[in-house]
């Protein structure tokens, strides 16, 4: 058991490494903590002819951010009172990532769609995974309006 133990210890930061940036500043240093002014935002919309909508509103904030380096995904309910408290509103990951969508998901409040498998979850939040990338492209502190993308 030690020997397995020591093997782990020596295996967890080559492992880490390989997925690291090779050469992180700012915002995409591994020990960056993004702050408000980090993250991109959009403006999306569910049409009326979507049936492919992950979320259970029918509008709300794509908002990307570096976290520990790696481009971090989130939907944020649209606030429905002009004198909202931020902390109020509920926000889910958006990836296809499996752990994050059954465990990084659990107090969604209700806010992503409910049935299907976890393979039919992954397929539905691709196209706004892809697109939230896409935002963290953009300078930080960015609003881009619906279609600008």
């Amino acid at each position: 058991m030690p020997a397995l133990a020591a093997a782990i210890a020596v295996a967890a930061p080559l492992l880490m490494a390989e997925q690291l940036p090779v050469v992180a500043v700012g915002e995409r240093d591994f020990f960056h903590i993004p702050s408000e002014d980090d993250f991109r935002l959009q403006k999306i919309a569910r049409t009326d002819h979507e049936k492919e909508w992950p979320f259970t509103v029918d509008e709300g904030y794509l908002t990307c951010a570096f976290v520990v380096g790696r481009p971090a995904v989130y939907f944020t309910e649209m606030p429905v009172e002009d004198d909202f408290d931020a902390a109020d509103l509920r926000t889910v990951i958006v990836s296809t990532d499996p752990f994050d969508l059954a465990f990084g998901n659990l107090g969604d409040g209700g806010l992503m769609r409910k049935g299907g498998d976890i393979a039919d979850l992954i397929r539905l939040m691709a196209p706004f995974e892809s697109l939230g990338a896409r935002l963290c492209e953009q300078p930080r502190g960015t609003q881009i309006g619906p279609g600008e993308l």
